[in-house]
């Protein structure tokens, strides 16, 4: 198992990082001048967990990287806002807006779905194909810890019982967290008393004895250089 660790692993890069934490709301994204490749993740919102019944699913998580000169000057972000008990989670969206304000998706994140199912794959679209594009289903959620973690995502499902199990060995008892150093990989909250457990972003919210637990918010990451 790693160590977890401060998360700094964008300080000295020479690359402007930018984190867009899901809220419901619509960011802007400016692009940086000079630079020649830029980085996009997006990760969609985790669904909330059932009382007495299992946890939320993981969100879908789509990956982008290619030339700058691929990418608007001007994108709309929008992540995913936590969703509540027993609510599917939101998709995460990267929009560019065009001359006549409409908003176009470039890039986007389902989020996972009420009664434990992961966010589905974003279908390939034509920004899709101006670089490299990837996009995993989430993980759904349990009725019980996930005993073996997800084998296609960084993300885990809800769970329902003592613990959850997330990949390289995390694990929690209580509140979930997503961390990004020395390793990413994002653990669901984990509860059997309480309805108050925290999750990390885009995973499932844990099963809660009267109302369930909210899931993770959306979160989009912007790196260029």
């Amino acid at each position: 198992m790693f160590v977890r660790q401060t998360q700094q692993q964008f300080r000295n890069s020479n690359a402007d990082v930018q984190f867009f934490y899901g809220d419901g709301s619509q960011r802007s994204w400016v692009k940086p001048v000079g630079v020649s490749q830029i980085y996009m993740m997006l990760i969609g919102g985790g669904a909330g967990g059932n009382a007495g019944t299992n946890g939320g699913g993981s969100g879908a998580v789509t990956t982008w990287f290619g030339p700058a000169q691929n990418v608007p000057n001007n994108l709309i972000i929008s992540a995913s806002a936590s969703a509540a008990a027993g609510a599917s989670g939101g998709t995460t969206y990267v929009y560019y807006q065009t001359s006549s304000s409409t908003l176009v998706a470039l890039l986007s994140a389902n989020g996972g779905l009420t009664g434990s199912g992961g966010g589905t794959a974003m279908t390939a679209n034509q920004f899709s194909n101006m670089g490299l594009f990837q996009s995993v289903a989430g993980q759904a959620g349990s009725t019980s810890a996930n005993t073996a973690a997800s084998a296609t995502t960084f993300l885990s499902g809800g769970s329902g019982s003592s613990q959850t199990n997330g990949n390289y060995g995390y694990l929690t008892t209580t509140n979930g967290f997503l961390q990004l150093q020395p390793i990413i990989v994002g653990v669901a909250g984990n509860t059997a008393t309480v309805d108050t457990v925290l999750t990390g972003a885009g995973c499932g919210g844990a099963q809660g004895v009267t109302t369930g637990c909210k899931g993770g918010q959306g979160l989009v990451i912007i790196a260029s250089r």
